[in-house]
Order: structure tokens, then C-alpha cells, then sequence
């Protein structure tokens, strides 16, 4: 099933705050690669209600920059996307010296309002976005980019980029962060 995370009052994260089962209405989103896929599905990563849980973090987390949208959505400024060159999937690896920053202007990318929802694996970008992203992707994998469809070479497959999406982060104290990895946080 599908669990969405929106900012309304029959969402599970607001029953359970509303039920005393969690102190805080936070979640986290810790997001994994396995690198192979299964019909029988893969690990994308976890979910924490009421917190983070640190245990699952290799590097120090970073909070966006979010606002409620007029649909109840966590909505997200993006500043900048990039190709990362291929083969770089560990957002650690991205550096300025291997990724190419598409023209499109911060206004452009959030002409429409960006989401960050919880209960799709969809991404959608603004059709602004099209033109130089088809053009560095026919520059880097040597093919057409086409949503109905390609044929690719393992070759070509090799060379498919990363797209990195640099989001606004958020500036201000995390001090209220709960720490569900910590037991005497916990909530009682």
C-alpha cells in the first residue's frame, strides 16, 4: 500500500501524535540504492515517525528548506539540477568537477509548486526543464531521450547521468530534532 505524508489531520503521522505515540510530528526520510531490483521489490531506504534515528545515517543529515502547500503537500524550493557524470551515485561523490549544471533559471524550476510526496515513486519537473535536459542527455549517452521509449546499447546504459536536484536547505536550529536512536527521548 501507499502511505502518504501529507500535512493533514487523517494522516497516520497525525493520528499517532494525536494519540500520544509519537512527542513531535516529524518524520525522516532515509533513502538507500540497492543495486540490484527484484519483481519481488528492493530497499529503498526507511521511514522514521517522531524523529530521526541516527543509527541509519552514514553522513550528517541535512534538512530542507519546506513550506505547506495550498494542497497540504511538504512543499520544496529546488535551486539547481545537474547531470552527475555516470557512475556517480553516491551523492558524496557529486563535485562541480564532475557534474554539469543545466540552464535553467530558480524561478523557472519552481514555476509550478514542487512537492515532496511520500506516496508515489513518480518524479515530475516542470516541462521547462525539457529542452536542456534532452540536449545534455543526448550529449552524454549519444542517444535521443525519449519519455515512450529508447533502445540502448550496455554501452549507452553505462553512460546514463545521475540527476541531482539541489534543493534549499534549511538554515535554522535543528535543536528540536528527536532522535529516536536515543532511548531516553523515546516517547512514553
Amino acid at each position: 500500500g501507499i502511505m502518504g505524508m501529507c500535512i493533514h489531520k487523517n494522516t497516520f503521522l497525525q493520528q499517532m501524535f494525536d494519540a500520544g505515540i509519537i512527542k513531535r510530528k516529524q518524520f525522516s526520510l532515509c533513502f538507500s540504492m540497492d543495486t540490484e531490483s527484484s519483481s519481488e521489490g528492493t530497499s529503498a531506504g526507511a521511514i522514521t515517525m517522531g524523529g530521526v534515528d541516527t543509527k541509519l545515517h552514514k553522513n550528517p543529515m541535512v534538512f530542507a528548506d519546506g513550506h505547506m502547500t495550498s494542497r497540504s503537500m511538504h512543499g520544496l524550493t529546488i535551486r539547481k539540477v545537474y547531470f552527475a557524470k555516470a557512475g556517480q551515485y553516491d551523492g558524496t561523490e557529486v563535485t562541480q568537477d564532475n557534474t554539469v549544471k543545466l540552464d535553467i533559471t530558480t524561478s523557472q524550476l519552481n514555476s509550478s509548486p514542487v512537492i515532496l510526496d511520500s506516496g508515489t515513486t513518480n518524479t515530475y519537473f516542470t516541462r521547462k526543464i525539457a529542452n536542456t535536459f534532452k540536449a545534455l542527455f543526448e550529449s552524454e549517452v549519444g542517444v535521443d531521450y525519449n519519455t515512450d521509449g529508447m533502445t540502448l546499447t550496455d554501452a549507452q546504459v553505462d553512460k546514463i547521468p545521475s540527476f541531482v536536484v539541489q534543493l534549499n536547505g534549511y538554515s535554522s536550529s535543528t535543536d528540536e530534532v528527536n532522535d529516536i536512536s536515543d532511548p531516553p527521548t523515546h516517547p512514553r
